[in-house]
């Protein structure tokens, strides 16, 4: 006679069915296949992931709303269903614990490793069909739903894909697969574009779509900017170029800069349109006086322009915000051109003074020329020194809000005059980087 523990039933049937043991690690669900089934691949009608949490992508207060529900990294699963949440979620990932030997060096092309200080357990971006392969458990999509959870789930941030700006307007997603490498500039698709970050595209390249600008770059080259607290960004094309004349302050701008141009020079090149670049640049360097190295310059490679600048800042050199502000203003009256809206990027250490008088006239200057000058201050150094820059870019502000609209081509997006704080050179570096780049809604993921 069988004696044992738990709810069970005895039958004298040789042939009574017998369910597998298989049960989802996220819902719970048994598998309903017989025990022992021939099959690879275990099935059940799934239900609630009440054994699972999510993990959302982002800060610690990072946040996923999802059909009228709003979830936090932590929260319970248990509102969703295996069988509906990536459907739910469109193009996804999938969240596993690293299996690679050495964490630090996980580099499987089909999974994507998850980068976080002092964790106590190493977690992989995997994707839908890894996911299933690994549950064991057969797939409950539909087959057109898995060819698109393989793709990759960036989207082109233009705004003509907004519908908080175009109503009606739908999604334009990367086209090659999840996780995949930065696609060749050169392998541009049909009439669509590649982006600076590597996403391919169907649609037009928004940086081309975008208004063209006359920018102009006060950058500092007085004395302080020998100062060796910053150096120039370490493993770029011209890092060692810069460096060697200039490692300190005045390089990590340079490099900056430098960073600026490419990315400028990458956005305009990756569409039907390769080669051309719809801006203007002028750049005026400064300390006591001011030297303009190009003047609406449209044609130079970032390497080019390169060779262009002072190869290092001035040992004995004074700061002068006012000649600085003087020189563009003139360049700005000399080289005017009613296609371009024209825009200051001044940078400095910011150890100056200038009234408002003179940041007012230029702004002026541009409103009586046809078209309101955006302005944005960067300060790279003591923030004690930063109150000059602060009141520029204020001063800036309040000629553009007064000046008249272009209703040919509204302001949307950005503000078009801020006032920043680079603390170290790889924040000055994504300063100046503000372009447009692919789109990604923060990745979510359960994890059992």
């Amino acid at each position: 006679m069988l004696t044992h523990e738990g709810m069970h039933m005895h039958l004298d049937d040789p042939d009574a069915f017998h369910f597998c043991e298989a049960r989802c690690t996220h819902c719970g669900y048994y598998c309903t296949l017989k025990l022992g089934h021939p099959d690879d691949e275990h099935r059940t009608q799934h239900g609630s992931m009440e054994n699972a949490e999510w993990l959302i992508e982002g800060e610690e207060d990072a946040i996923l709303e999802l059909q009228g529900r709003t979830y936090g990294t932590g929260d319970s699963g248990a509102p969703m269903l295996c069988s509906m949440v990536c459907k739910s979620l469109g193009r996804h990932a999938h969240v596993s614990r690293c299996r690679a030997e050495d964490a630090l060096n996980c580099d499987d092309p089909e999974v994507e490793h998850i980068k976080q200080e002092n964790a106590l357990v190493e977690y992989d971006w995997i994707s839908h069909k890894t996911f299933w392969a690994r549950s064991g458990f057969e797939d409950p999509y539909t087959h057109a739903e898995r060819v698109d959870f393989e793709l990759c789930d960036r989207r082109c941030g233009g705004e003509e894909h907004d519908p908080d700006l175009n109503h009606g307007a739908l999604p334009s997603f990367c086209t090659l697969p999840l996780f995949h490498p930065p696609a060749d500039l050169t392998d541009v698709p049909g009439l669509g574009h590649i982006s600076h970050d590597g996403h391919a595209y169907t649609c037009k390249n928004p940086a081309l779509m975008q208004r063209s600008f006359h920018i102009f770059f006060a950058l500092d080259r007085s004395g302080s900017m020998t100062s060796t607290d910053h150096r120039p960004l370490p493993d770029t094309p011209a890092s060692q170029r810069i460096a060697t004349q200039a490692d300190n302050r005045f390089g990590a701008v340079l490099s900056a800069v430098y960073n600026f141009w490419v990315a400028r020079d990458a956005a305009t090149r990756g569409g039907i349109a390769a080669g051309l670049r719809q801006d203007a640049y002028t750049v005026v360097f400064f300390d006591h006086t001011s030297t303009v190295a190009c003047s609406s310059d449209i044609g130079s490679s970032p390497d080019d322009l390169l060779t262009m600048v002072p190869p290092d800042a001035n040992w004995y050199g004074g700061t002068d915000y006012t000649t600085a502000l003087k020189a563009i203003q003139k360049e700005m009256e000399d080289t005017w051109s009613t296609d371009r809206y024209p825009l200051v990027i001044f940078l400095s250490d910011g150890e100056c003074t200038i009234h408002d008088d003179v940041v007012y006239d230029l702004c002026r200057t541009a409103v009586r020329l046809g078209k309101p000058l955006g302005f944005h201050t960067v300060s790279f150094g003591e923030q004690a020194g930063a109150q000059a820059l602060r009141r520029m870019a204020a001063v800036a502000k309040d000629v553009f809000d007064e000046a008249p609209e272009d209703p040919l081509a509204p302001i949307s997006g950005a503000a078009p005059c801020t006032y920043n704080e680079a603390l170290d050179t790889i924040q000055l570096a994504d300063t100046f980087v503000k372009i447009a780049k692919s789109l990604k809604n923060p990745r979510a993921a359960l994890r059992a």
